[in-house]
């Protein structure tokens, strides 16, 4: 398969040479005449290009014994060889469409061949080698939202769910009942169950998918609180401590009281307009030692 290439019949385009790369599949028409006019005439369905990557490779399949259609353009082809019964195989594709560049569409490339064992060994390198490929995923969640594209969300999701059975991908379905349906889901789900699944597929709006990023972020990346600064806060007893908690926000606590003495004495010192918004504790007045209840008395003693 390597090196020289093979013959094989490619649909649509004729007898080709195929050869097998490290990251994809190449082939060239044995009848430049033939190809060239063939490949680009293919105006309704998406371009074949004389290259394919396995990136955009999605599912390889062994058909049954069928015919392969000649060249599109069938007036310089004799007539006998138009259509011919041989073994096929069919590679699925992802591409881009030829009228929207900017959407991607499936694609098949048929190719076939008079021995069927040549047709199953292809079958099996090419799988071979798109399973080798990491990041290709095996299981996915999908949250189908019924009334998207007006009321066609669950029409929508079975129009692509032949591709992901294609690919042998496994998909847990889920149609959402409520707004937050997404989000409960899988912020209650567990990590060691969320990893089974290799991605999340949302079948609906921008809705949807705030839902589902919500889910998965919010309650899995919460950061900690960062540290107390040194000095910050009431430096009593634990009982003390418990009781001021205790009191709630409304009443003055010492904690509280030092807070507000610290913010007021910030405010009041005015001495220099163009001081920097975060200065020395000198230069603003600021005295964590005043925090403390008990300087006060301890230094009026000396």
């Amino acid at each position: 398969m390597q090196g020289d290439g093979e013959v094989l019949f490619l649909g649509g385009v004729g007898e080709v040479t195929v050869t097998l790369g490290h990251d994809g599949l190449s082939f060239l028409p044995l009848h430049p005449e033939l190809g060239s006019s063939c490949l680009s005439s293919i105006g309704l369905l998406p371009k074949l290009e004389n290259k394919i990557k396995f990136s955009d490779v999605y599912a390889v399949e062994l058909l049954d014994e069928g015919p392969v259609c000649g060249p599109w353009n069938t007036r310089i082809v004799v007539q006998s060889k138009k259509n011919s019964e041989m073994h096929r195989f069919a590679v699925h594709v992802i591409t881009r469409s030829r009228k929207h560049p900017s959407q991607l569409v499936p694609c098949e490339y048929l190719f076939g061949h008079k021995d069927p064992e040549t047709c199953k060994s292809w079958v099996e390198h090419l799988s071979a080698c798109i399973n080798n490929e990491q990041d290709r995923p095996k299981n996915l969640m999908v949250f189908v939202h019924p009334l998207c594209g007006k009321g066609r969300g669950c029409k929508n999701w079975e129009m692509v769910a032949p591709l992901f059975d294609r690919a042998k991908v496994n998909t847990k379905v889920i149609i959402t009942e409520r707004a937050g349906h997404a989000y409960d889901t899988l912020a209650s789900i567990s990590d060691k169950e969320l990893k089974k699944f290799d991605g999340v597929v949302a079948v609906g709006g921008d809705g949807l998918f705030n839902e589902i990023l919500n889910g998965l972020l919010n309650l899995r990346n919460k950061t900690s609180y960062p540290p107390t600064p040194e000095g910050f806060g009431y430096f009593g007893s634990t009982e003390k401590c418990q009781g001021y908690r205790n009191d709630g926000l409304n009443n003055s606590t010492p904690t509280s009281d030092a807070v507000k003495n610290v913010m007021l004495r910030v405010g009041s010192n005015k001495s220099d307009d163009h001081e920097p918004l975060l200065s020395t504790g000198q230069s603003v007045g600021l005295d964590i030692s005043s925090l403390n209840p008990n300087t006060e008395s301890s230094t009026g003693g000396q």
